[in-house]
C-alpha cells in the first residue's frame, strides 16, 4: 500500500512530531519537580581560600556559607558582595555555641543580641535577598550523641535521650528568636543520625544528609541495594514528620567516603524526583577541598554530571551542560 501526504498533512504532522520531541525531551528543557534550590557545601569561604561562586553560577542556585566566614569569626563583606552579585541564593549557617560555651544556646538575652547582629550585618551588605534558608548549626543530635557538647552544664549527668529531650527544647527557642529576627525565612537542621529524634516542632526543613559508601563504581543490582539500604532508612524515620526535606548527598572522599560515580549520583537525584519524599533542595557536600577532604571540583567528568542533574532538577536556564568533544576520526 502506498501512503501518500499532502502539503496540508506534512504542515500539521511535522510541528505535531516536534512537539513530541520536546515532550520527550522535557526533562533536560526545564523543570516539573517542585525542588527550588540545588547546588553545594564549600564554594564560598575566605577562611578556607575557597572563591569558587563564579565556578558554579550557572548551574547552581543556592550554596551554603557560614556567617563567621570572616577574620575573628566575622561576617565577610567581600565573599558576601561576590556572592550576591553572582545572583545565587544562600543557606546561611549561624553557630549558637561552641563545645565549651552553652551561652548562645540557653541564653535568651544574648542569642537575641547575636541575632540582631547578624541581621544587620546582612542588611549592611544587602545580602537580605539572597538568604534562601537560616541554618541552626549544624547535627545537634549527631554531636550531642558523641559527647561533643558533654561540658555544657545542661547535659551533665542526663543519658542521651534525656540530652536530647533538652536539645529539643532549647532548639525550638532558638528557632523562634531566628524565625522573630528572619521573618519568613525557613529554618532548617541537617542530622544524620538513627534512629531520627524527634525534631524541634516549628523547624521548617529538616535535613538530610544520608550517606552512601559505594564499594565500587558500577552500578549493578548489589550497589543498587546497598545504596537503598543505606539511605532510604533515614528519609523514611523523616517521612512522619511531615516537613520538606533537604537532601544533602556526598559528594567527597575522606576518611571511609568515597566519591560517587556517575549512574550512582544519578540515584539521588532520582530518589529526589521521584516524589517518594517531600524533597525541596538538593545541595551536594560537597564541593571544595576542605581540612584534608577532597571535594568534587577534583572530577571535571562528575562536575559536569553534576550539571546534568542541575538540568534534571532546575531544568530551563541551568541546562549548560557542555557539548562533548567529538571523537577525532582517524584518516587512512
Amino acid at each position: 500500500m502506498e501512503i501518500k501526504f499532502s502539503r496540508f498533512d506534512l504542515f500539521v504532522f511535522i510541528p505535531l512530531v516536534a512537539a513530541l520531541l520536546l515532550f520527550l525531551w522535557q526533562p533536560f528543557s526545564f523543570s516539573q519537580s517542585g525542588i527550588k534550590y540545588y547546588g553545594h557545601y564549600f564554594v564560598e569561604d575566605p577562611g578556607k581560600n575557597q572563591t569558587y561562586i563564579n565556578e558554579v553560577r550557572d548551574w547552581t542556585n543556592v550554596v551554603n556559607m557560614r556567617y563567621d566566614n570572616g577574620p575573628n569569626d566575622s561576617w565577610d563583606p567581600t565573599a558576601a558582595s561576590r556572592v550576591r552579585n553572582s545572583g545565587v541564593k544562600v543557606m546561611l549557617q549561624v553557630p549558637f555555641g561552641t563545645d565549651t560555651d552553652q551561652t548562645l544556646f540557653t541564653n535568651s538575652s544574648d542569642r537575641r543580641t547575636y541575632l540582631n547582629k547578624v541581621k544587620q550585618d546582612m542588611i549592611d551588605t544587602n545580602f537580605m535577598s539572597s538568604l534562601a534558608y537560616i541554618a541552626i548549626y549544624e547535627e545537634w543530635y549527631v554531636l550531642i550523641s558523641q559527647g561533643f557538647y558533654d561540658a555544657w552544664p545542661i547535659f551533665q549527668g542526663h543519658t542521651k535521650e534525656e540530652k536530647f529531650a533538652i536539645a529539643k527544647r532549647y532548639l525550638e527557642e532558638i528557632i523562634d528568636d531566628v524565625h522573630n529576627t528572619f521573618p519568613g525565612i525557613p529554618t532548617v537542621i541537617v542530622e544524620n543520625i538513627l534512629p531520627y529524634p524527634a525534631p524541634p516542632s516549628n523547624v521548617d526543613v529538616l535535613g538530610i544528609d544520608a550517606y552512601y559508601i559505594p564499594d565500587n563504581s558500577s552500578c549493578d543490582s548489589t550497589q543498587r541495594a546497598k545504596f537503598e539500604q543505606e539511605v532510604l532508612p533515614y528519609y523514611e524515620a523523616a517521612k512522619p514528620y511531615g516537613k520538606p526535606i533537604m537532601m544533602v548527598p556526598p559528594s567527597f572522599i575522606g576518611g571511609p567516603w568515597k566519591m560517587l560515580s556517575e549512574c550512582q549520583m544519578q540515584w539521588y537525584s532520582d530518589l529526589a524526583l521521584s516524589g517518594q519524599y517531600n524533597i525541596e533542595s538538593f545541595i551536594w557536600f560537597f564541593y571544595a577541598d576542605t581540612s584534608g577532604f577532597t571535594g568534587v571540583r577534583n572530577y571535571p567528568n562528575l562536575v559536569n554530571y553534576q550539571k546534568v542533574i542541575a538540568c534534571q532538577i532546575l531544568g530551563g536556564s541551568y541546562c549548560t551542560v557542555p557539548t562533548p568533544t567529538p571523537t577525532p576520526t582517524s584518516t587512512p
